[in-house]
């Protein structure tokens, strides 16, 4: 039996002294081969999204010229009017019969220079005469304009079209002279007030074209019509207007909060997935492409825009270019490429 052991034992140590070693293959570093798609540059016209508020175009306090009692009241809150409607009277007390005396002088003065004027012309008067005649008669001009404006002022008329948001008075009132009346304002054409960064503001340009949202979801088409130069010193930003023409008449409001998506550039730029960016050893943002040597290249981008699919839009980059879609990742820069 002990015998058996030892052989036993034997066999086994022999076979762990004896037993050959796996052979270690040398793994050949063969070229990697990627998928690379052709990309090619586009024009690119970029839009930054700014908030803004609704300023009129066209706003006006209406006061009273003359002083008097209200009259008449021809128009509510919140009617449209057309340019020169009357919205209310105040008595005229004798300012008709002051125009009509006006009217009579201007008349005798007219015939009064017309004769001084043919006897001087015959010798019979003097130039001094007639000088005197034809101040008489501008005189007289000047009364008229004057006794008109007082008579017309007793009836408050619209200054332009648009829409009556307050009338501060009732019949019966008595108005001062300077007393405000009543609030105009016009949105058929209306400018969106903005402010941008210096940067943003440097790539304005006068008369571009711009989307307008409004906060209802009314979307208009808009013009830059101003650029300011100076900054705002608390919060070091750019004023700019956009003027809007609401010729569907969309319902705004002043103040009415809206989004304006301006052109700040056109660019020469490529449109790739924002999954193939990297970052190289210091940190810069690009795009790993294959070079005509077909080696990788790592290029710095900047990016210039985005969508919501996810896809952006970056330049620096040649016209057209070999872009690595697949195993961008795993490739190092100056890899042998198979294209």
């Amino acid at each position: 039996m002990l015998l058996l052991l030892v052989s036993s034992f034997c066999w086994i140590c022999s076979g762990l002294l004896f037993h050959k070693k796996p052979e270690i293959m040398d793994i050949d570093n063969s070229t990697p081969s990627v998928r690379v798609q052709k990309n090619y540059s586009q024009n690119k016209i970029v839009y930054r999204s700014v908030v803004g508020e609704v300023d009129a175009l066209q706003f006006a306090e209406i006061v009273s010229e003359v002083s008097g009692k209200v009259t008449d009241l021809f128009i509510n809150n919140g009617d449209v009017v057309n340019k020169d409607t009357v919205i209310l009277k105040i008595e005229e007390n004798d300012k008709a019969e002051q125009l009509k005396q006006a009217q009579a002088i201007l008349k005798q003065r007219q015939l009064e220079y017309e004769a001084i004027k043919s006897l001087y012309k015959k010798g019979y008067k003097s130039e001094m005469q007639s000088s005197a005649s034809f101040s008489a008669l501008q005189s007289a001009y000047a009364d008229v304009k004057k006794a008109y404006i007082n008579f017309d002022n007793t009836r408050i008329k619209a200054p332009f079209a648009g829409y009556v948001d307050k009338i501060n008075i009732k019949v019966g009132n008595f108005v001062k002279l300077g007393q405000v009346i009543a609030k105009v304002v016009n949105f058929h054409q209306f400018k969106i007030i903005i402010n941008v960064s210096i940067r943003d503001v440097e790539r304005l340009q006068l008369n571009s074209q711009s989307n307008v949202i409004l906060s209802n979801g009314k979307v208009l088409k808009g013009i830059v019509s101003f650029i300011s130069r100076i900054a705002n010193p608390q919060t070091k930003t750019y004023t700019i207007e956009v003027t809007v023409k609401n010729d569907k008449n969309y319902f705004v409001t002043q103040g009415m909060i809206s989004n304006v998506e301006l052109p700040v550039g056109q660019f020469k730029a490529h449109k790739v997935s924002s999954s193939l960016l990297s970052l190289n050893d210091i940190g810069e943002i690009g795009l790993k492409v294959v070079n005509d040597d077909g080696r990788v290249e790592f290029i710095a981008v900047e990016i210039i825009d985005d969508d919501s699919n996810g896809n952006v839009w970056v330049t620096n980059l040649p016209e057209v270019i070999n872009l690595i879609t697949l195993g961008h990742e795993y490739l190092k820069v100056g890899t042998k490429c198979i294209l």
